[in-house]
């Protein structure tokens, strides 16, 4: 079975599960949903198939993130911030709809849409200020690449499905040729360690990789600027590319781009060795593609939500992935 209808289908039977415990409960009116009964009714094992978490680590990422989060003004009384991250992480990995997720709560819907919404609006710079660095140090790695050991990070975008728009002219922009979905796409820079140092905005489908990356601000990110002798030189970091990035060596000398097969002509030893050796670097940010993916269920098949929701859940996402690759490796110590 594939690895993500195979989670999908773990959390759902957990959720279906806890919708059974509640409606057994015949003396009780809706129980008031929070995290001490969902860890209560379902134990620990129960509470990481429906969140992706233990409790432990969820307790860790809520402490990590509550001191960057704006108070709350005056108005309705809202979940906690504890319980409002426990149904966000609910609906964001196990790719249900608010209303499926109600049910299987037993929370009413416009508690579970309101409830998301206003954790993803509050909580999207808390989440990228604490888990994506803004600095070049902040971003450095403990360990190198195998092949190419001077690199910084890999780069490389992924796509989001959405459904086809409505507006015509917006059915256009959002379609992606190579993929042939319509869909947004974004790009991440991974370093050795399997961590995302550097995230562009979410946008359009039909953007090419290209322009993805002059728009993203990475060259600028990578850059250091120093007086040599009276005279200003800049340096920038190496990244690893794969083909799509073919023309960003204008603009950034330093990216270490895969060979192209020459027009009518075989590629030689020497660049399939090459790319090879690139390719075996450049899995990381492939793999940690990967991981978002199999976490957070929302994102992997066509997103239901509005785009511009889609926009600012995407940084929230790479930021919680990045916390759970710091418990959790991609890749094994040396």
């Amino acid at each position: 079975m594939d690895i993500f209808a195979e989670r999908r289908r773990e959390r759902e039977e957990a959720l279906q599960l806890v919708e059974m415990e509640v409606s057994e409960d015949e003396d009780e009116n809706r129980r008031e949903f929070s995290f001490e009964k969902l860890l209560e009714q379902k134990g620990e094992e129960g509470f990481k198939n429906i969140t992706g978490f233990t409790s432990a680590e969820f307790l860790r990422l809520l402490e990590e993130i509550t001191p960057l989060i704006p108070p709350r003004g005056r108005g309705r009384t809202e979940m906690s911030m504890k319980d409002s991250m426990v149904l966000f992480l609910a609906w964001a990995t196990s790719g249900m709809t608010f209303s499926e997720i109600a049910t299987h709560l037993n929370v009413p819907n416009t508690t579970v849409f309101r409830t998301i919404t206003n954790f993803v609006s509050r909580t999207k710079d808390a989440f990228v200020a604490k888990f994506i660095p803004n600095t070049i140090e902040a971003a450095e790695a403990t360990r190198n690449f195998t092949n190419f050991p001077h690199a910084f990070g890999a780069v490389d975008a992924t796509v989001i499905p959405i459904f086809r728009p409505s507006d015509h002219d917006a059915q256009v922009e959002y379609f992606s040729g190579k993929h042939k979905i319509h869909c947004v796409k974004f790009q991440c820079l991974v370093n050795p360690d399997g961590l995302a140092v550097h995230l562009s905005k979410v946008v359009e489908g039909s953007m090419h990789d290209k322009k993805l990356f002059d728009e993203s601000g990475l060259t600028q990110f990578l850059a250091n600027t120093r007086v040599v002798g009276g005279h200003a030189v800049t340096e920038r970091k190496h990244i690893l590319c794969d083909a799509g990035y073919v023309g960003i060596q204008h603009t950034h000398p330093e990216a270490i781009i895969a060979k192209k097969k020459p027009m009518n002509a075989e590629m030689s030893d020497e660049h399939k060795e090459f790319n090879r050796l690139l390719s075996s670097d450049r899995m990381i940010v492939e793999n940690y593609f990967g991981r978002m993916k199999v976490i957070f269920g929302s994102v992997h098949a066509k997103f239901r939500c509005k785009i511009q929701f889609l926009k600012n859940l995407v940084p929230i996402l790479i930021s919680v992935t990045n916390y759970h690759i710091q418990l959790h490796p991609l890749r094994r110590e040396d």
